[in-house]
């Protein structure tokens, strides 16, 4: 994967047409995004793939229909995050889901490859796996957070860049759809 700086509100508008795709007739999709959200350093196919595997989370965590969320913000906090990390400036990105939620149990195994909380034959259980994958290739980390019968929140956060943002010739590509994503309440941290 190549990092290059991004313009975040353009690829979170853009997918807003692949969202709706996924999205079933029940589930309200809605798109928040700072006007002037700052650009990040991020592999935009990535970006995308992460945000596309937790929207078919949501919606399996759905299955009587509500409402998916899809947030961006800037933030600038207080004090850095770590000696190792000086950044205060970021954008937060979360994903939501007014579904079924987890107890803490299943939040403990959401991220193994292969679990899944559906019936055998109805999924793989890769879909947070991937996003965890992808995650940890930009050494981040994935904290879970549920309640069940609250919903689903999956909250990341990136360092705010400086520089501009590069044009990127869009390739075609696939996605990697899981068919069995896990209803999970997920913060999903992005650090360099």
């Amino acid at each position: 994967s190549e990092l290059r700086v991004i313009d975040a509100r353009r690829v979170l508008l853009d997918l807003h047409n692949t969202l709706s795709g996924i999205v079933r007739d029940n589930v309200k999709l809605v798109i928040d995004v700072e006007e002037r959200l700052g650009h990040i350093r991020a592999d935009t196919n990535q970006l995308e793939q992460v945000l596309v595997n937790l929207a078919i989370n949501a919606c399996h965590a759905m299955p009587d229909g509500g409402t998916l969320t899809v947030q961006a913000r800037n933030v600038e906090l207080d004090a850095p995050l770590s000696k190792h990390h000086a950044m205060r400036r970021y954008v937060f990105l979360q994903v939501s889901d007014t579904g079924q939620g987890m107890d803490a149990a299943t939040a403990d195994r959401v991220f193994e490859p292969f679990f899944t909380t559906k019936p055998p034959g109805q999924g793989t259980g890769l879909g947070l796996a991937i996003v965890y994958g992808i995650v940890q290739q930009f050494l981040g980390q994935i904290d879970v957070e549920s309640e069940v019968g609250r919903g689903t929140h999956f909250t990341g956060r990136r360092p705010l860049s400086s520089e501009t943002a590069t044009a990127q010739v869009r390739e075609p590509r696939s996605l990697s759809l899981p068919t069995t994503p896990t209803a999970a309440r997920l913060r999903v941290l992005i650090m360099d």
